[in-house]
Formats: structure tokens, C-alpha cells, sequence
């Protein structure tokens, strides 16, 4: 090392120059392209140097953000949710008055295997987020805690390169759980967009990442939302985590590299690098009994997180993206154990026949059961 005053004017301005160079970063077309859920092939290699007007987030070089201000969500007790305090939840008031549409913010029941109407744990509205355009939607469900249970299923094929048997991630709804099964979702991003973590029934699939955002349930039955790094010591007490990208909401507050064109990537887009796509999430807000699921169309990131900040949602993960990867399935059940498929959310939301009852799914899914 050079001591002060030891360096001369030509050396020093060199060296500056160097070193403004490496602070740099690479030029924008020399960065790693948009991971999406639909890629078919790997990545490519990822910048060395951070955004050098990065203060904090998900980059390389760039440390990890601490949770962001605002309320902080009431601590996740150790046992099942109680009862909610109430359900469905309040109203929610239409964020933009210019592009609501009738029946926004109103919850209506979703009729569910063993209840409907008024009865049902299942309850969705529909929040229009955006200030001038009216065909972006975030369509939410809440569900009843007290009432139903959510299990995450590893995938046959995801995450790859897994040596976790087979019995541990079966892509099937547990055998024992068909009678009381209420409904499927979609999980998150494959391995290769990311690497987020995935344990389940006590396997560690992909190991977490401290800088990721994290859903969880402990071995106890309650859940858990938020920075990996701020729930990694009870590491030990969960059944099961699967890590996205980092939350969307913390705190109360939206994660800020929302706003930012080149750091909202880590959120994911289309193939052809569109973001105004279809995006899923998973959330709580002031009531630990409520937990809720929301599916995006033609949403960034940002606007996802908008619609679910306007119903209340003071914690978010976003999980897969993509027409062909989001999905909020309901049963009907028939006669002799068959079970019908339907999707009563986006009007062309897929909902496969005999998926994840009866064929094993390649990716990694929740479920929702009766207790």
C-alpha cells in the first residue's frame, strides 16, 4: 500500500482512472440477460462488479438491504394461527380513483370443497394499481388460517440436480391429504433463475441465500415471510422454506429497487424482456390468521407490489411469473375420488385435469387443505 504523499500527480491520476473504471461496471448490453421462468437455456455469466450507484440490494458486490422502515408485522407465533380477528377482511378502498371498477376492494367468497358462500375460508377481490392504466389487475385471495393448512411439494424435475429421493418431492398432493384438498398454486422460479432456496419435509433441496426473501412454516404450524438473514437462526424449528426473489414488501414498505429499471430485474420478465406480464405472490398483512394470494396481469413487479400494499399486505414474496406458470387451481370433488379442476380467478388462468393429483408435476407447488 502507497502512503499519502508518497504517490505523484501522473501515478495518481492514473490510478483514479483504473479504479473508476472497475467501480464502473460493465456496459448494459455486457450484463447477464433478465432471468425468466420460461428460458430454455442457462444463463449467462453473471456481472462481477455492482451498479456503482448501488447502496444496497441484490447485485454482486452490492450488500444485502437491511429490512426496510415502516410498521413492523407482528411476530409469527410458534403454534397454528388463531382464528382470524376478522374474515373476510375489511374493504379495501381503490387506490386510483381514475382506473377502479366496480366491485374493487369488495372480498367475495370463492365456493371451495365442503363450504361456500358466506361459509367459505377462501375470499377474493380486485385491486386496478395502476394510475392510467385500467387492464392492470391484481386479483387477491385471502384464506381463512384457522381453517386451512398449506403444504409445499418439491417438484420431480425442480429444482434440478437434487439428489433428495424421490419420496421427499414427489410433484403429487400427499395421498392422505386428497380427501381435504381445497386448492393448488404455483411455487416459485426454477434453480437456474436464481438459485433460491427449497427445504422440504425437512430435505434441503437448494441451500437459502441470506440476501432472498423467504416463506416458511415451522414444524409448530405457523408461517413465516421475510429476509432470509433475519430468520436464519430458527433455521431449525421449520418445515418447510422456498426462497424467491427479494420481498416485495418488508416491513409495511416496498422493497425500493422496485422503481429502478435495471434493478427490478431480479424480479424477472418475459423471454423477449418484456416486465408488463403475468405475476403471482404470497403475503401477509396486520392479521398472522389471513394469509393472502395474489395473481398480476400486465404488471411489473412494482405495480404487483402496489395492489397488494393498497389491501393491506404489510409483508410479500413474489413467486412464479409467466401465462404459463401461475396458476390458483380449486377442487370440486366427485364420485369415487375423481377430483374437477377449475380456475376461478383470470378467466384464462390454466388449470390442468389431472396435474399434481394424479401426475406428478415437474415443478415445485403449495397446496391448500382443511385442518
Amino acid at each position: 500500500m502507497l502512503s499519502p504523499g508518497v504517490v505523484k500527480h501522473g501515478s495518481f491520476l492514473k490510478l483514479t482512472l483504473v479504479l473508476a473504471a472497475a467501480c464502473a461496471g460493465p456496459p448494459e448490453e455486457a450484463r447477464a440477460p433478465v432471468p425468466t421462468s420460461e428460458a430454455r437455456a442457462q444463463p449467462g455469466p453473471v456481472p462481477t462488479a455492482a451498479d456503482p450507484s448501488c447502496v444496497c440490494g441484490n447485485e454482486p458486490g452490492c450488500p444485502p438491504c437491511p429490512p426496510a422502515a415502516g410498521p413492523s408485522a407482528p411476530a409469527t407465533p410458534s403454534a397454528p394461527p388463531a382464528k382470524p380477528a376478522q374474515f373476510p377482511p375489511a374493504p379495501v378502498t381503490p387506490p386510483v380513483e381514475r382506473t377502479k371498477a366496480a366491485g374493487d376492494g369488495v372480498w367475495s367468497p370463492i365456493a371451495v370443497h365442503k363450504a361456500s358462500g358466506e361459509a367459505s375460508p377462501v375470499y377474493r377481490t380486485v385491486i386496478h394499481p395502476h394510475k392510467i392504466r385500467p387492464f392492470v389487475i391484481v386479483e387477491i385471495v385471502a384464506i381463512d388460517l384457522s381453517r386451512l393448512d398449506m403444504q409445499l411439494v418439491g417438484g420431480i424435475a425442480e429444482p434440478e440436480g437434487s439428489d433428495v429421493p424421490i419420496e421427499k418431492r414427489p410433484g403429487l398432493v400427499a395421498p392422505a391429504d386428497l380427501e381435504r384438498l381445497v386448492a393448488v398454486t404455483n411455487g416459485g422460479f426454477k434453480k437456474r433463475h436464481g438459485g433460491h432456496g427449497i427445504t422440504v419435509a425437512g430435505a434441503e433441496l437448494v441451500p437459502p441465500k441470506p440476501e432472498l426473501c423467504t416463506f416458511a412454516k415451522t414444524s409448530g404450524g405457523a408461517f413465516r415471510l421475510g429476509t432470509w438473514s433475519t430468520m436464519a437462526a430458527q433455521a431449525g424449528e421449520l418445515d418447510w422454506l422456498r426462497q424467491t426473489a427479494p420481498c416485495l414488501i418488508e416491513g409495511g414498505a416496498k422493497n425500493p429497487d422496485l422503481s429502478s429499471e435495471y434493478r427490478a430485474k431480479k424480479w424477472g420478465g418475459a423471454e423477449d424482456g418484456n416486465k408488463e406480464i403475468r405475476r403471482s405472490a404470497v403475503g401477509f398483512g396486520a392479521d398472522p390468521g389471513v394469509l393472502y394470494f395474489a395473481i398480476a396481469d400486465y404488471a411489473t413487479a412494482e405495480w404487483l407490489a402496489d395492489g397488494l400494499l393498497a389491501a393491506g399486505i404489510t409483508a410479500a414474496a413474489q413467486l412464479d411469473i409467466n401465462y404459463s406458470y401461475t396458476r390458483f387451481i380449486v377442487y370440486e370433488h366427485g364420485t369415487g375420488g375423481e377430483l374437477r379442476a377449475t380456475s376461478p380467478l383470470l378467466k384464462d388462468l390454466k388449470a390442468p385435469r389431472a396435474e399434481y393429483w394424479k401426475e406428478p408435476t415437474e415443478r415445485d407447488f403449495f397446496y391448500l387443505r382443511w385442518r
